[in-house]
């Protein structure tokens, strides 16, 4: 996504959404059978090196950008645990 839109994408929606009762079926979804859903939405700005980079082929590049997608999903875990305990 990235490598298409280039310098035109700033930033990205980080999207939370937390089953406290339990991961729900798709019929459950479909059915409306689920009574409590925990959301949590932020804007994500996306670093300017990162922006219109070649992920297939510029292994520094890659390696960086992986470091930074993965520290976002520490940070997404310990959301989704401090969301289920509340």
């Amino acid at each position: 996504m990235l490598s298409a839109l280039g310098p035109c994408m700033q930033s990205a929606l980080d999207v939370t959404l937390v089953y406290p009762e339990g991961v729900p079926s798709l019929v459950d979804l479909a059915c409306g059978h689920i009574r409590h859903v925990k959301i949590h939405v932020q804007e994500c700005t996306i670093p300017v090196d990162f922006r219109g980079g070649d992920y297939e082929n510029d292994a520094q590049y890659r390696h960086r950008f992986q470091s930074w997608i993965g520290e976002l999903w520490k940070a997404k875990d310990v959301r989704i645990s401090s969301m289920l305990n509340s």
